[in-house]
This record gives C-alpha cells, sequence and structure tokens, in this order.
C-alpha cells in the first residue's frame, strides 16, 4: 500500500482501537481505567485541535479527591497551545512577559495578539504566583530554578485561551497545572514493593525527608516513593520514577530512546506491516 492511502486510512479511522488505547496507557498518555466516554471526548478533541496523542502532545492526567472523586484534566505544553493558535491563521504573536520584580516575580503579564475582522487585537492575561506554584516539593524544584520563565509560561497560556476560547477551552498546560498535583489517592497508602536498593548520594540535589508520600508516585508502577528519590528522577528524567524504573530509563537512555517511544515505534512498525 502506497504511504499516500497508508494516511488516509489512518485519518478515517473515527475511533481508538482496544490496541490504541493500551498503547496510549502504556505510554502514560491515558490513565488506566479511564471510561470510554472520556477516551471519545478525549479523541475529539485532539481532531479539533490537530494535536496528536501518539507524539505526546496532548494527554490525559487523571485526580482524585474525597469531594470529587476522579476527575480528567486535558493537559498539553505551552508549544502546543501555540501551535493550536497558529494554525488558525489568526494568531498574531505576543509580547514579552512582563514581571512586577525582576529578581523575585510575584506577577507576570502576557499580551497575545489575534487578528479580529482584519484588525490586529491584543489579549492580556495576569498570572500570580500564588495562584500557580505547586506545593509538590518535587515541581517546586523547576520553578525555584526558573520562575520566570514557570510564570510566564502560566500568564501566555491564560491570554492565549482569552483570544481562542473555541480552540483552547476545556484544557490546561501543564504549568497551569501543576499547582493541582497534589493527589488525594485514598486516607491509606499500601505500602511499596521492593525495588532494590536506592542511591545514597542525589548528586548534589537537597536531601529531603526520606518518607513515603500520597504526592510522589512512580508514573510507571504507581507506587509511592521516597521523596529523596522522587527528586533525584524528577532533575535527571523530568519524572518521578522509582528505583527500578530509573535504571530503565537510563538504559533506554544509553540506547537514544525513551521506554515509551520503543513501544510506539514498535507499534508503529506493527500497523506498517498490517496496511502493507
Amino acid at each position: 500500500m502506497s504511504e499516500e492511502k497508508q494516511l488516509i486510512k489512518q485519518e478515517e479511522r473515527k475511533e481508538l482501537s482496544e490496541k490504541d488505547i493500551q498503547l496510549l496507557i502504556s505510554a502514560n498518555v491515558l490513565p488506566k481505567d479511564i471510561p470510554k466516554e472520556m477516551v471519545a471526548f478525549f479523541m475529539a478533541f485532539c481532531k479539533q485541535t490537530n494535536l496528536n496523542p501518539f507524539k505526546r502532545q496532548v494527554y490525559i492526567v487523571p485526580r482524585f479527591s474525597k469531594t470529587k472523586g476522579m476527575t480528567y484534566t486535558i493537559q498539553t505544553g505551552i508549544d502546543g497551545y501555540r501551535a493550536i493558535a497558529d494554525r488558525t491563521g489568526l494568531y498574531a504573536g505576543n509580547d514579552d512577559a512582563v514581571y512586577d520584580n525582576e529578581e523575585k516575580p510575584t506577577r507576570a503579564t502576557v499580551t497575545v495578539y489575534k487578528m479580529v475582522h482584519g484588525i490586529r487585537c491584543l489579549f492580556t492575561a495576569t498570572a500570580r504566583w500564588e495562584q500557580y506554584y505547586p506545593s509538590n516539593e518535587t515541581a517546586q524544584f523547576i520553578w525555584n530554578k526558573m520562575p520566570h520563565l514557570m510564570l510566564g509560561k502560566c500568564a501566555e497560556a491564560l491570554a492565549l485561551r482569552k483570544a481562542f476560547p473555541n480552540e483552547l477551552s476545556g484544557t490546561y498546560t501543564d504549568e497551569e497545572m501543576q499547582q493541582a498535583n497534589t493527589i488525594d489517592i485514598n486516607s491509606q497508602i499500601e505500602e511499596p514493593k521492593k525495588n532494590g536498593s536506592s542511591p545514597k548520594e542525589t548528586k548534589g540535589v537537597e536531601q529531603s525527608s526520606t518518607t513515603y508520600s500520597k504526592e510522589l508516585i512512580c508514573s510507571k508502577c504507581e507506587i509511592p516513593i521516597k521523596s529523596n528519590i522522587a527528586d533525584y528522577s524528577s532533575i535527571q528524567f523530568g519524572k518521578m520514577l522509582c528505583w527500578e524504573h530509573q535504571q530503565e530509563e537510563k538504559e533506554f537512555q544509553k540506547a537514544g530512546k525513551s521506554p515509551e517511544q520503543q513501544k510506539i515505534d514498535e507499534y508503529e512498525s506493527a500497523m506498517e506491516d498490517e496496511t502493507i
């Protein structure tokens, strides 16, 4: 089958197969036990915004609380937001973020421009530190290291959503949602599985209390991990992994691929074989 026909066939697929869903779950794009209705809603959003979940441009983050139960939030990065706005053909750029304090910002303001009936109109939004700074110690590291960048991204996302509500309503950027990453999973947490020895040193990372927390969960096996291991993993890999999965990640990085990308590559290869 020619490449053109293969692309047409992929475009004509209206729904995800069970194999697709399992792949996205294994790549942490979709959470386990996600309702079919939410999967359908997610795919409708992907089609409307032209974002590809198989490239991890957009994904769903589950959160549980005793008051609201399980909720699902569609999240993307600021680059995904910019891409969505640009595809409308009406995005006319934006100004650099303006901060109230260059040394220690508490407020960032961004102006986005959009063409409305041929007129370049501005949409301005302000993000405040106290509303977006995460309570999770692991997420705080990047905010403390690059406060201007993180707060500026939140302000830009707010301004883009003002300018393009039809395209961006109902989804939020990673930076906006980090303050909501405290997950109330259960009143009790199961004892963690044994993952081998943990690192005694964190290569310059400040040591924190080595207790298990509801907030610190391995993104692979979903077991609680110690805070010092979570801090190390966040810095080295950009995500929380238990010690066992950190070793796995290192091996894949040596090979030049992440575990998720290898699974996706194997899946795409299998799909190509099926369509030939």
